[in-house]
């Protein structure tokens, strides 16, 4: 039976709605960043909008047992679904629903084109948190690493060292940075040595941060000290306008240390390396 160019017309219609659709994924993905959640309900709030009847369309992403709705929203028996996986095992499913029946319902209420684009989009949305899940294990893992990597070490009660060690970038530095503010919460220390000695640059970034980090060590009644930094760096850092502000500087690990300890009211004595009080 020959289709009428109102048929047409209409076919024609859905088809650029469901391209449309397809066509924002991307465009949500860039303008959510690495938000997982934010892009799912960003997704399936505009895909009722795809399908044939969107005033009665909803939509469901089970993901994991969490779930992704919709507003208004009412699970019917007019529905279809599509599995979401990750690494070729099921971790979810998408599901649209008709929340109200209409003229042919009896048959099948979607159709074949919509069956398609859902089984299009549950292939996308499964890369983009497969993806997702990578980067965020990823993350996880380098966390860990720079953890092990730069330990805050407690040398003598109210003292605590953070050797600074390689390349530092700003996510690296945040990271030492909070896992410092923890040390102090969790042992009470009044004096922080950070030594620079392994650090082969700073830019402006990374002493922008430190210069946070000692505020809040201030905040937490403690005092900062820092050491070991290279003539080559400080001469970077002067070149770039760094000023460390009011944080007391050593020259070297072991003068820091001898500070910490004279502040503290403590002497070494080094001939017998005993620590004695004033």
């Amino acid at each position: 039976m020959k289709k009428t160019e109102e048929q047409l017309k209409k076919e024609l219609t859905e088809r650029e709605k469901e391209l449309v659709f397809l066509h924002s994924i991307s465009n949500i993905v860039d303008s959510q960043g690495k938000n997982a959640d934010n892009i799912i309900v960003e997704i399936i709030k505009r895909l009722p909008g795809a399908l044939q009847y969107p005033d009665i369309a909803c939509a469901e992403v089970n993901l994991k047992g969490q779930k992704f709705r919709t507003e208004p929203f009412r699970e019917t028996e007019w529905n279809m679904s599509e599995q979401l996986k990750v690494e070729g095992r099921a971790v979810g499913e998408i599901t649209v629903y008709y929340m109200e029946e209409k003229p042919g319902f009896d048959k099948d209420p979607f159709l074949k084109e919509e069956k398609t684009l859902l089984e299009i989009l549950s292939e996308r949305m499964s890369k983009i948190i497969e993806r997702m899940w990578s980067e965020e294990a990823l993350l996880e893992k380098t966390k860990e690493i720079i953890k092990l990597s730069t330990p805050v070490t407690q040398i003598w009660k109210d003292i605590l060292i953070l050797p600074l060690i390689g390349t530092l970038d700003s996510e690296r530095t945040l990271q030492m940075m909070e896992e410092l503010l923890i040390k102090i919460r969790d042992t009470g220390a009044r004096f922080i040595i950070m030594d620079a000695t392994g650090v082969g640059t700073i830019d402006s970034a990374v002493a922008a941060n430190i210069l946070k980090t000692s505020q809040a060590v201030k905040m937490l009644g403690s005092h900062m000290i820092f050491t070991g930094i290279k003539p080559e760096v400080a001469m970077t850092m002067v070149h770039l306008g760094i000023d460390l502000g009011d944080i007391t500087t050593r020259a070297t690990l072991q003068e820091g240390v001898e500070y910490a300890l004279n502040e503290k009211g403590l002497t070494i004595v080094r001939k017998s390396m005993v620590i004695q009080e004033h």
